[in-house]
């Protein structure tokens, strides 16, 4: 949805200088939440990302 749209962007925003990769490890904002996981490095990366709404997985496609 948009609402879904607008917060993952606004993750995205918050990576950190020493692991720009996607997002911050942890996000939230009212009942959305941003969750990275991160493997390896910047010249070796594997991540997932997952945004959850009231605790429940929104869409999974944002996956590597």
């Amino acid at each position: 949805t948009g609402k879904t749209m607008a917060f993952l962007k606004e993750a995205l925003t918050k990576i950190k200088l020493f692991k720009p990769f996607r997002g911050p490890d942890n996000y939230k904002k009212d009942d959305f939440e941003y969750k990275m996981s991160v493997d390896g490095n910047l010249t070796r990366f594997k991540g997932t990302d997952r945004v959850l709404y009231k605790g429940e997985e929104v869409d999974n496609s944002l996956s590597e």
